[in-house]
């Protein structure tokens, strides 16, 4: 074979490898028809001395999502089968989602285990107190949505931010439900300040308006001017935990800051039942759940 033959048949095997290899890329990930895991993520130490077993899962779909009702299907061992684990199943994955707590004299051999039936595929998360599956406020902040990686070590004297739900709620369709969460947390991480502007030649302070992003300073701010801090990092983001299979919630907004201790978002009902929605205080390294409980009934 001559170098001109040799060369181009080298060519058309690379072509070949590089779609053979996208084309397992591209079965590896489903738009839906898939199972979901359970997922036991690591445990950890309360004040009163019990243990919190954490856990997650992985909807392998990244459009479908999935309602899986307490029960065989869905149960947690021993003590169950409902321990608070959710029925409404998100795409993709979805780290330190829920705890259970179990007693200061848990064996460290036993188990606790979720288990989850979908499509008639069983998948199982062993809980367990293995010493090396502690969890603190770092491995939460490495775990949760990249944000809080930023701060470094930082991380480790950061305290998750403090929330509650309001009371339980009963609304009528096609009437919207107003919930509140009351947050409150340590000032950690610090938002980082915005670095003052170099004076600008020849143009106005009012040529330009600031953006989003932007420290809301003037144009041609002179670099002894102090540094704009950014807007706090505090916020609480509301998903529909539990609810009746085949509904939805929408959310307005989705993500609500925190103003005054409080943050706030409107809930829209697809249809009649019992719902839980779940804020997620998030201080831009770690978060924390709280839930509230909606009753939904049908239109008169």
């Amino acid at each position: 074979m001559n170098q001109s033959r040799l060369r181009a048949f080298a060519l058309a095997m690379v072509v070949f490898a590089c779609a053979v290899s996208s084309g397992e890329s591209r079965q590896l990930t489903y738009a839906r028809g898939q199972n979901v895991a359970a997922v036991f993520d690591g445990w950890e130490r309360s004040p009163d001395g019990t243990f919190r077993m954490v856990f997650s899962y992985y909807n392998r779909n990244y459009e479908e999502t999935l309602d899986i009702p307490v029960g065989p299907n869905n149960n947690i061992e021993p003590s169950g089968p409902d321990q608070g684990q959710p029925t409404h199943f998100l795409p993709g994955r979805h780290k330190l989602v829920f705890s259970v707590k179990v007693p200061k004299n848990w064996d460290s051999a036993k188990r606790l285990v979720w288990t989850l039936t979908v499509r008639g595929k069983t998948e199982k998360a062993n809980a367990f107190l293995l010493r090396e599956w502690e969890i603190n406020n770092q491995v939460r902040a490495q775990n949760g949505d990249g944000s809080g990686l930023a701060f470094g070590n930082a991380a480790e004297y950061n305290e998750a931010p403090q929330i509650s739900g309001g009371p339980a709620q009963k609304i009528t369709l096609p009437n919207v439900a107003t919930l509140t969460a009351s947050v409150t947390d340590d000032g950690l991480p610090k938002p980082r300040a915005l670095p003052s502007l170099p004076p600008t030649a020849g143009r106005s302070s009012a040529a330009v308006s600031p953006g989003a992003g932007d420290s809301g300073g003037a144009i041609g701010a002179t670099p002894s001017a102090a540094a704009a801090p950014r807007p706090s990092l505090l916020r609480v983001t509301w998903v529909m935990y539990r609810g009746p299979a085949g509904s939805t919630v929408k959310f307005v907004p989705e993500r609500s800051p925190v103003t005054d201790g409080r943050a706030t978002t409107t809930a829209s009902f697809s249809q009649p039942g019992e719902y839980v929605v779940r804020g997620y205080a998030d201080d831009g390294a770690v978060t924390s759940p709280a839930d509230i409980g909606v009753t939904v009934a049908p239109a008169k």
